[in-house]
């Protein structure tokens, strides 16, 4: 089984960018309609600053995020039961 890991976001939004053009692409020879590399290299550094501000924002989060740490219990003696409740007694 797989351990889980934390979701990185520049990857994510990297990968997403590219594929992004590439059914562009895909559609536009599906159609006939030509992408123009003019709106192209712009859609990919956007989508690039976007991947790296996103990752930038994330870490930065994540360094700053307060540690919690969980109180361990230790129970030596059995559990009372809670004599308010009702019971049923058939």
């Amino acid at each position: 089984m797989m351990k889980r890991h934390e979701t990185d976001w520049t990857s994510l939004i990297a990968g997403l960018t590219f594929c992004g053009i590439a059914v562009a692409y895909l559609g536009g020879e599906i159609t006939g309609r030509s992408l123009e590399l003019r709106w192209v290299v712009p859609l990919l550094l956007i989508g690039l600053g976007v991947a790296g501000l996103a990752g930038t924002v994330v870490r930065a989060l994540r360094q700053t995020a307060p540690v919690v740490e969980v109180p361990r219990v230790v129970v030596d003696s059995p559990p009372v039961p809670d004599e308010s409740l009702p019971y049923s007694e058939g």
